[in-house]
């Protein structure tokens, strides 16, 4: 069949198309931090789930008594970076 393969044109304007959405989750603006003292970055979209934090979770929703795992200090310093 020379149809197959194909999309049906009908389906592409359909409203559960997902990749059309102008929301991304990237564009759920995951922030970065950074450690002050030894460099260390803190990506929300990567997690650390080494430590137990998973992909996605929000700098505010880590424990405050959490800890930089590189150099040992607390959250108060790290600071949210830009990352280009």
């Amino acid at each position: 069949h020379a149809s197959q393969g194909k999309l049906n044109p009908n389906q592409h304007h359909s409203p559960f198309t997902i990749h059309h959405s102008p929301f991304t989750i990237l564009e759920i603006t995951m922030k970065t931090w950074q450690c002050i003292v030894c460099g260390f970055i803190y990506d929300e979209e990567a997690g650390l789930p080494e430590e137990g934090i998973k992909a996605g979770t929000r700098w505010e929703d880590i424990p405050a008594d959490w800890a930089c795992p590189e150099c040992g200090v607390g959250k108060a310093d790290f600071e949210m970076v830009e990352l280009a």
